[in-house]
C-alpha cells in the first residue's frame, strides 16, 4: 500500500467530520431559536451530536458497523429534523424563516456527509476485515 492508500480514509473522514461539525452547528442554531416552539429538537440535536462523535471515533478505529451505522444516523437525523421543520412551518406565516433556512442548511451539508460514507472505496477498505487480500493492520 502507497502512503496515500493509507492516508485516503482519514483524509474522507476528517472530512466527514467537518461536515457533520458544521451541520450539527446549523442544528443548534435552529434547535435554540426564538422562533422555534419546539424543544424535543433541543434533544435531538444532543443525541445527534453524541453519536456523530461516537461513530466518528468508531470510523477512526476500523469499526466495519460504525459507517453503517453513521449512514442510517445521518438519514434518521435528516428524517427527523425535516419533519420538526415541517411541523414548524405550519405555526409560521413566513416561508423561509431563519430556524428553516439553519435547519435546511444543517440537513444539506449532513446529505453532503452521505456521500463518501456510502461512495468511498478507500472508506469502505479502511472500515473492511483483515483478509489474506485485505488491507494491512496499521
Amino acid at each position: 500500500m502507497t502512503t496515500l492508500q493509507r492516508i485516503r480514509p482519514y483524509l474522507w473522514i476528517l472530512f466527514i467530520t467537518c461536515v457533520v461539525a458544521g451541520g450539527e452547528y446549523y442544528f443548534y442554531r435552529f434547535s435554540f431559536d426564538v422562533d422555534n416552539s419546539f424543544l424535543i429538537s433541543r434533544a435531538v440535536t444532543f443525541a445527534s451530536g453524541v453519536w456523530s462523535l461516537v461513530l466518528i471515533i468508531a470510523l477512526i478505529l476500523h469499526r466495519g458497523w460504525a459507517r453503517y451505522m453513521m449512514i442510517f444516523g445521518i438519514i434518521f437525523a435528516i428524517a427527523l429534523f425535516a419533519l420538526i421543520t415541517m411541523l414548524m412551518n405550519q405555526e409560521s406565516v413566513a416561508f423561509l424563516s431563519r430556524p428553516t433556512k439553519a435547519a435546511l442548511k444543517g440537513m444539506a451539508l449532513f446529505a453532503v456527509a452521505l456521500i463518501p460514507l456510502w461512495a468511498s472505496r478507500s472508506l469502505q477498505r479502511h472500515c473492511g476485515p483483515l483478509t489474506a487480500g485485505g488491507r494491512t493492520p496499521m
